[in-house]
């Protein structure tokens, strides 16, 4: 990116990503290693266009890979977990908490639940101002490019 206003928001994304990480690790380790249908297995589309300008703000490798065309579910799970370091991986994989992980969570911390969800009410501000600002630099022309390797992806 040409301006340094869109890193700059990048990076406070990233900065709050990790904290998100860290604060989810141990129970998405425990809760999703045991699951029987992962939500991985699910999913019909991944990275969204605030995904892929985010991931393009920092430079960020491994972002994103094509879907695998005719089948459900997302490619970069392997039968030991995503194959995606966590910074990498799209924002609906770390927003989405099912039952079983809030359950797991609010064991350890009833207030974890809670707080998680108000750091991700942040960075989805955050992810518009990015996706904004990216859009007065690029304008159109980069929006459509964005979208189209949206759809190559997904």
């Amino acid at each position: 990116m040409s301006s340094t206003k869109p890193v700059t928001v990048a990076r406070e994304i990233d900065r709050l990503l990790c904290e998100v990480i860290a604060l989810q690790k141990d129970h998405v380790e425990k809760v999703c290693r045991t699951c029987e249908t992962p939500c991985c297995t699910r999913v019909d589309r991944l990275f969204d266009e605030k995904d892929l300008v985010f991931a393009r703000a920092l430079d960020l490798n491994g972002v994103p890979s094509r879907r695998r065309k005719g089948k459900k579910g997302c490619s970069h799970l392997s039968p030991t977990g995503c194959l995606l370091e966590p910074r990498t991986r799209p924002f609906t994989c770390h927003r989405y908490l099912c039952p079983e992980l809030k359950e797991d969570m609010a064991r350890k911390d009833d207030a974890l639940v809670s707080m998680l969800e108000s750091k991700f009410r942040i960075l989805e501000e955050l992810r518009g101002q990015l996706l904004g600002e990216f859009m007065q630099i690029h304008e159109k022309d980069a929006f459509l490019d964005i979208r189209r390797r949206r759809r190559e992806t997904n």
